[in-house]
């Protein structure tokens, strides 16, 4: 089980299920992640999405101008693999509700 398959998951979702009115990209702060978030990332995002706070204080000390940004704190488990079907319906889950704010 991976940490890691969380945001390429939601951003698979966002892109496929919700594209009429959004668009995701993931990055990660961790040593482990497929791709590292930046200051060109950061400003693309219009809102930011961490899967825990450790994340988010990851995010603010690699990148001290994301605290400018408006950025959420989910809390998904990372008990999950990329194609679970409980991480996907709790993260459509998350989104709906992300996406009605």
């Amino acid at each position: 089980m991976s940490g890691l398959d969380r945001s390429p998951c939601a951003t698979e979702i966002v892109n496929k299920d919700f594209s009429d009115n959004f668009q995701a990209k993931f990055a990660g702060v961790g040593p482990f992640a497929e791709v590292m978030v930046t200051n060109e990332a950061t400003n693309w995002a219009d809102k930011i999405v961490c899967m825990k706070k450790i994340h988010r204080n990851m995010l603010f000390e690699q990148l001290p101008d994301a605290r400018n940004k408006d950025v959420e704190v989910w809390n998904v488990s990372s008990d999950y693999c990329r194609n679970d079907p409980s991480l996907k319906k709790e993260l459509i889950e998350r989104i709906k509700n992300f996406t009605l704010q």
